[in-house]
């Protein structure tokens, strides 16, 4: 099967760089590289930027859980962008720069590193190569949220690295796109063990927890696509992607085993056609299929099966003077350990009223694929005894109505509904058995319980630029759930699922509020806060325990010292707050950075 596959995917890339050769539609995808915010600040709201993958390519994707850690706002700013930026952001609007590299770096407390770097080798109006690398780390000790056991501080370590490489050509009907990226990540699983504290210290350590050693993860992908230019006179719009990567996992459940490894092949296709002035008919498709090679800890787990999924969505367009509608359904099929078939509405609307008013509803779901580098970006310490499952999103509906009575001030009021079958939430894992047996080296991992969830969401959201050179956004939210365990929601190595359902991990109530100063026509200044309460949690062997609010106040700033250089400066979780994203894995508290960027 593997052969075939990779039979197909040669077959695919050879079939779009023969196409190109006689056409050519603008693919954002390579510009964005340069364009792309390097800026690490080791909080909650950059957490996930330590674990991005190869981004080869960006498929029309159904929404993922709601995973609020990720999804919280930035502080950074973005000081090393080439190009022109979005009009209308203070602090984000960049004048036009006719260089075409980028070197930024910075460092701080907590031993935490940020580097970035990036040139486009080959700028002409048919052609472009870039080429980029990263680097994020960081090496210091983290204070245990809880101190009731033996354990109250751990190392936290990891250390981010990327290099990746695109080319774009522009034919007469069409662009040709082709990337390569290579990226690396390790890190330890530090998370708190809750060993309770008995005899001595070598007691204790004898119990042969490992929070030292580094998980390495590395992955290479390559990819390939082909589309229409929009301002050709092509009647068919089309967008082919391809992509593969291959994924290694140092370690499995102990530093003796070999960890997982394997491959995934993506394939998407989008193809339109106007029908008139105010309509279009199209079909999105794709494919997915990701493989594991043999496991040395195979008789332990059925879980590293192949996953293939098969998804397309044929739809209807129409287009008014002051509204528009798009109608269609998903199609899908996952061929797991349990094959699964969804079908699901793809519907997205907004009308526009009284000039400033927009009214909107969309209602989309999907099937989820949560491969293996999908998860790594969600939460890099599940148990390597364990591949999450697939989930299919019945429908996530969001209604909501935007005002702009008032110039100058845009409020957002919406409220939303979803049902997902068989998602995943997080429990944290001991690493023994019910017989107190040692199976696995990590002290604390997150293992999946699997349940038929429904999320509802109500909120508002505001944003103003009334105040001179100030940008101000705040956003309030409430979440509701209703959890029901399916058969087999845990995997067979932990003891048992809760018997309390709650949607663990996910908060009830949440707060996010931004404002971006120019105080200065060189100097920029930046705050954000968040708030993240009702959280709970499950550890194995200590049941369900509440999580401390998150509550984490950031500053930054920028100044630009000449069109070439600057300089920036970040103060995070000012607060000095603890706070965990999964149960013992307490974040850092205060820490400082301070960098310089260059333009050349």
């Amino acid at each position: 099967m593997k052969i075939i596959y990779k039979a197909l995917l040669s077959t695919m890339i050879c079939s779009v760089a023969i196409t190109a050769n006689a056409q050519n539609k603008n693919d954002s995808t390579f510009s964005r590289q340069i364009l792309v915010e390097r800026d690490y600040t080791p909080s909650l709201q950059d957490a996930s930027k330590i674990n991005t993958m190869p981004d080869i390519y960006n498929p029309v994707m159904p929404k993922q859980q709601i995973n609020f850690l990720s999804q919280a706002p930035s502080i950074g700013l973005k000081k090393n962008l080439l190009g022109n930026a979005d009009p209308g952001e203070i602090v984000t609007d960049i004048d036009f720069s006719k260089k075409r590299g980028y070197l930024t770096f910075g460092g701080g407390t907590n031993a935490n590193l940020d580097g970035a770097f990036g040139y486009q080798l080959l700028n002409t109006e048919n052609d472009k190569l870039d080429i980029s690398a990263n680097h994020n780390s960081t090496n210091g000790n983290v204070d245990y949220e809880s101190k009731d056991y033996f354990h109250t501080k751990a190392k936290a370590k990891s250390m981010d690295n990327r290099i990746g490489l695109g080319y774009q050509h522009k034919f007469s009907p069409a662009i040709l796109s082709i990337n390569a990226a290579y990226f690396n990540n390790s890190y330890n699983y530090y998370g708190n063990p809750y060993i309770i504290n008995y005899g001595s210290a070598e007691d204790v350590e004898a119990i042969g927890i490992d929070r030292d050693s580094k998980q390495n993860i590395g992955s290479f992908g390559v990819g390939a696509g082909i589309q229409s230019r929009e301002d050709g006179n092509n009647e068919l719009s089309y967008r082919i992607n391809v992509g593969y990567n291959t994924f290694k996992n140092k370690y499995g459940p102990t530093t003796g085993v070999d960890g997982a490894k394997g491959e995934q092949i993506n394939v998407a296709a989008d193809f339109g056609t106007d029908l008139g002035a105010d309509k279009q008919l199209g079909v999105e498709s794709r494919f997915m299929n990701q493989s594991f090679g043999k496991l040395q800890f195979a008789t332990l787990t059925g879980a590293y099966n192949s996953l293939s999924v098969v998804e397309a969505t044929p739809y209807i367009r129409f287009d008014g003077l002051n509204w528009n509608l798009k109608l269609g359904a998903k199609i899908g099929a996952a061929f797991d350990n349990e094959n699964t078939f969804n079908v699901s509405p793809e519907i997205k609307s907004s009308v526009a009223f009284a000039d400033r008013n927009v009214f909107y509803l969309n209602v989309i779901g999907g099937i989820n694929d949560n491969t293996f580098l999908h998860i790594l970006q969600e939460n890099r310490y599940v148990n390597p005894l364990t591949r999450i499952g697939h989930s299919n999103t019945v429908y996530d509906a969001l209604i909501g109505v935007k005002v702009g009575a008032v110039e100058g001030v845009e409020i957002d009021a919406f409220a939303g509904y979803k049902q997902t079958k068989k998602d995943h939430l997080y429990l944290s894992t001991s690493p023994f058995d019910e017989n107190d047996n040692i199976t696995s080296s990590w002290g604390n991992t997150s293992t999946p319980v699997y349940a038929d969830l429904s999320t509802g969401n109500i909120g508002a959201s505001v944003k103003t630029g009334l105040i001179p050179r100030t940008d101000l956004s705040a956003t309030i939210r409430g979440y509701f759930y209703n959890v029901k365990y399916k058969d087999g929601s845990v995997p067979s190595f932990f003891s048992a699922a809760p018997s309390e359902k709650k949607a663990w991990g996910l908060p009830s109530f949440s707060v996010d509020v931004r404002a971006d100063v120019k105080v200065l026509e060189n100097l920029s200044v930046s705050m954000d806060y968040i708030f993240k309460g009702g959280r709970k949690t499950y550890f194995q062997g200590l049941g369900a325990v509440s999580m401390n609010n998150i509550n984490e106040l950031n500053f930054g700033g920028s100044y630009q010292i000449l069109d070439w250089i600057s300089v920036n400066a970040h103060l995070n979780n000012v607060l000095s707050q603890k706070y965990e994203e999964f149960a013992g894995y307490t974040l850092q508290g205060f820490n400082a950075m301070g960098g310089v960027s260059l333009k050349f």
